[in-house]
């Protein structure tokens, strides 16, 4: 996101934060450096790729050799770059390779895996490392960017596909903190369409109001054309974690979203203490929700970049969010870190 507007249910009683308000968020908005769009194409490694396997006989999730590596001591295996990047070893690499369909895939050992009584298993990346591409702070370091490489690269995750959710009534996706289409929309709509789950229509929400056309700009003629008829664009409207509230993502999420339907949702505001507030309500409840991102700014190595590139307040661990992420996987929802 470029610039962010948020105003709390607690001030939230009109279009604008009330001068009550102000020295929580400078009046409810905060600068933040333009940060590039997702990089890469994603993986091409199908969640479903194991149909035709031994179908699940319980609901639960199952951590790879990777993943069970990181679990042990998440905080201190993340501690420096050296600890990280030895703890990740060739893994981070075949790991890449694997989902981009360049080597042969080793199921065990990298990639973990959902299980729903009577269906094949779905694989999904391993929370492990920083929660992002696990080449970050591993490469050298490309001396003419302020960014690690591969920092926005999205090719470490593995989407679901209509193998994993085939037959869906409608698809929807939900997306707070959308400043540009191009920025991270554009390959969600494009991704999921590419794995057969092209989206109905999308929600997208960013707190600070813009020109439409600044919304739109970068995103090539014809995708524009393509999509534009399918997306609500809530223009300079911040979301919320009043339940009854129409902007809050996760009651539209329960009111929207069957069970035959496939809906995903990205979260991504900048704002950790209503980000937390709108992942325990998903964790409390998921409803009907099938896939989630979320960049969850904690303490740790990823600190100093999000502090210098804007004013973005960081609470927990990385232990925190895999602990998260855990607790959604087991309740069926494919829960992801985003960037």
């Amino acid at each position: 996101m470029n610039r962010l507007a948020i105003c709390l249910p607690l001030f939230a009683f009109g279009s604008d934060c009330p001068a009550t308000g102000q020295s929580l968020l400078q009046h409810g908005r905060k600068q933040s450096a333009d940060f590039p769009p997702a990089a890469g194409k994603g993986g091409s490694l199908r969640a479903s790729q194991l149909e035709g396997h031994e179908v699940c006989n319980d609901d639960s999730y199952r951590s790879s050799a990777l993943e069970a590596r990181f679990l042990q001591q998440p905080v201190k295996q993340t501690e420096t770059k050296e600890v990280l990047c030895q703890t990740l070893g060739a893994d981070a690499e075949n790991w890449i390779q694997m989902n981009l369909g360049q080597t042969t895939l080793e199921d065990e050992k990298i990639f973990s895996k959902m299980c729903r009584t009577g269906r094949t298993p779905q694989l999904i990346e391993p929370l492990a490392g920083i929660l992002r591409d696990p080449r970050v702070f591993c490469e050298e370091q490309n001396s003419d960017s302020f960014f690690p490489q591969n920092l926005f690269s999205i090719d470490w995750l593995v989407l679901a596909d209509s193998g994993t959710h085939s037959n869906t009534a409608k698809r929807f996706f939900f997306d707070a903190g959308g400043s540009h289409f191009r920025d991270a929309t554009m390959f969600f709509a494009q991704k999921y369409e590419e794995r057969g789950l092209p989206m109905d229509h999308i929600y997208v929400w960013e707190a600070e109001k813009q020109d439409l056309e600044s919304y739109w700009e970068g995103t090539p003629p014809e995708v524009r054309q393509k999509w534009e008829s399918r997306v609500t664009f809530y223009n300079g409207v911040p979301v919320t974690n009043e339940t009854t509230s129409a902007n809050n993502p996760v009651s539209r999420i329960h009111d929207l979203c069957g069970k035959d339907d496939f809906c995903a949702f990205k979260l991504d505001i900048d704002h950790p203490e209503l980000e937390s507030s709108l992942a325990e309500q998903l964790l409390s409840n998921p409803g009907h929700l099938k896939e989630f991102f979320f960049e969850q700014h904690v303490h740790g190595l990823m600190q100093d970049i999000w502090e210098k590139g804007g004013d973005v307040t960081v609470e927990g661990t990385v232990q925190t969010t895999y602990e998260l992420f855990q607790a959604l996987r087991q309740k069926g929802v494919r829960a992801h870190s985003w960037i």
